[in-house]
């Protein structure tokens, strides 16, 4: 059993109908959880553009096509979307920690959440409405894709690895030459056994690799 994490960097110039929607074309779609859908309509500041996530679970190795639908009006649709398989996740409470936030003239982004495990990953998701450029990251975090999408938003997608002790808080640091920003954040365990399996292997291994003692004469 996997994780899909889907993360969807969206335009809008006026607040959608409603939530983006997610789909796929296996013949019975994946159930999909958003974990936080950040919009306009959110209260202040009130900044064009929207951001959202969802998780999965998926045990087919099939070839599928995953599809989000947004809400927003025709000519406001412009979007990027990033789909991450995640194997050793806990796939029955994947979602630890999670959170969105908005602002309207920040140069760059300090997004807190608290680690809920060690070995956890942290993922970011961030639209820009005024399209000024690709993203940076700061300490402690890799960019996974960032780029301008027509001439309408950049997209930034990010994360992070907690190798560090259980619900350490945690920040994500990256930079933009400043905008409206939409940014959810999320942080996922990783499965307990997945991550206790393989020492054990190795310390067997290790085991079996050492010589004998030499017999005495």
């Amino acid at each position: 059993m996997r994780l899909l994490l889907v993360q969807w960097s969206g335009d809008a110039l006026t607040e959608p109908t409603g939530a983006p929607t997610i789909t796929d074309n296996l013949g019975v779609p994946l159930t999909y959880s958003i974990t936080d859908w950040k919009h306009r309509g959110d209260g202040a500041p009130t900044v064009f553009g929207q951001a959202a996530s969802w998780t999965a679970t998926v045990a087919s190795s099939a070839a599928m096509t995953i599809t989000v639908t947004s809400g927003a009006a025709s000519g406001d649709r412009t979007a990027a979307l990033k789909v991450t398989v995640l194997n050793g996740a806990d796939t029955s409470s994947p979602v630890g920690a999670h959170g969105k936030s908005g602002s309207s003239s920040a140069a760059s982004i300090a997004q807190s959440y608290t680690a809920q495990a060690t070995g956890g990953w942290g993922f970011l998701t961030v639209t820009d409405f005024d399209q000024l450029g690709a993203e940076t990251a700061g300490t402690g975090t890799t960019v996974i894709g960032s780029a301008n999408v027509s001439t309408s938003i950049t997209y930034g997608f990010h994360r992070r690895h907690d190798r560090r002790r259980h619900q350490r808080r945690q920040q994500h640091h990256q930079r933009h030459p400043a905008g409206h920003v939409d940014q959810p954040v999320l942080g996922l365990r990783r499965d307990q056994a997945s991550r206790r399996r393989p020492s054990q292997r190795r310390r067997s291994a290790d085991r079996r690799r050492q010589p004998s003692p030499p017999r005495p004469q």
